[in-house]
């Protein structure tokens, strides 16, 4: 219960860190050429008169890390650390920080492929903290997950992100866990999979709010209206998963000249469209041809809170919130 009660005041928490990273906006021309962020990439910005740094490791599968420490007496102390999900956003412009607690944070990329963001200095007044590409190493960090065993094997599901680890190392008896726990652990990522180097807390009462949901598509998106907030050359679109069956339905995309009627079919963490182009090909306007791109083929479909996140094969997302039950 006491794991519980923290998990709940780090929630308020998130309302702080959008108010101390507020995030900055500039226009996009078309002459403007970004960067694109890879995977397996760590940034690092330096406060020297606070000494504190700000860590922040961009990972596969969109997660990250982002860590604020402090150095005193030769050691590093973690003051705040938070995972989610990241991706690039408005053309590349812009770095976007989200995760299932309600945290979304949006740095600048620099032509040089610096990130930008302004932060709230302890004097209250706003200052730009410049992060730097460093050396990448493999990141110890904290994390509040769930811990279960599934198909006799032990998962770790991180709960600001909803990103699972498996194979799961540590001094564990994999026989001996019954029902999935709710831990704070430090941990470290693997090749393949993440250790559990030391378990502080754990309880079978697990907030519903980021229980297992094994991953129904049509429980999560069906009979729900998802808004489009528009960006990366969007612009606002209603959409509705119109379910035909058993796994297969149809996206109903409408906005202001704009409605397109996408046959698909689920197969686990993956829509697959079949667009039939040649039938819209005739109607179809600019916003209409961004759509098709977007969702053509194999798309994955990610739950993040409220936020429903469709990605393309290369890459390219977009962000569905959802507004009301049909």
């Amino acid at each position: 219960m006491k794991l519980v009660k923290l998990f709940m005041r780090c929630l308020l928490v998130f309302a702080l860190v959008q108010a101390m990273w507020a995030p900055q906006s500039f226009a996009v021309g078309k002459e403007d050429v970004f960067p694109v962020i890879a995977a397996q990439s760590l940034y690092v910005g330096d406060m020297p008169e606070y000494m504190e740094q700000v860590w922040l490791y961009l990972l596969e599968d969109n997660y990250f890390i982002l860590k604020k420490t402090r150095s005193a007496s030769g050691k590093s102390k973690a003051l705040t650390q938070f995972t989610g999900r990241w991706r690039q956003i408005d053309g590349g412009a812009n770095l976007q920080l989200t995760n299932v607690f309600g945290l979304q944070m949006n740095m600048n990329i620099g032509s040089s492929g610096k990130l930008y963001s302004s932060v709230q200095a302890a004097s209250m007044s706003a200052r730009t903290l410049v992060m730097k590409k460093s050396p990448f190493s493999s990141p110890m960090f904290r994390i509040s997950a769930v811990l279960e065993s599934r198909n006799g094997h032990l998962v770790l599901t991180d709960s600001a992100a909803g990103r699972t680890f498996s194979p799961v190392e540590g001094d564990l008896d994999n026989a001996a866990l019954k029902v999935p726990l709710f831990i704070e652990a430090d941990v470290t990522l693997l090749k393949k999979g993440i250790k559990l180097n030391k378990i502080y807390s754990s309880t079978e009462n697990i907030p519903s709010s980021i229980r297992h949901k094994d991953g129904n598509f049509d429980d999560l998106a069906g009979a729900t209206i998802w808004q489009s907030q528009g960006g990366d050359g969007f612009s606002p679109a209603s959409c509705y998963f119109r379910k035909r069956g058993s796994g297969i339905g149809v996206l109903e995309v409408s906005g202001p000249g704009l409605h397109l009627e996408l046959p698909y079919r689920v197969e686990k963490q993956h829509l697959v469209f079949i667009a039939e182009p040649k039938k819209q090909a005739t109607d179809i306007s600019v916003e209409g041809g961004r759509w098709l791109k977007l969702l053509s083929g194999q798309v994955l479909w990610r739950n993040e809170g409220e936020l429903l996140v469709l990605q393309s094969p290369a890459g390219h997302s977009i962000q569905l919130t959802a507004v009301k039950s049909r």
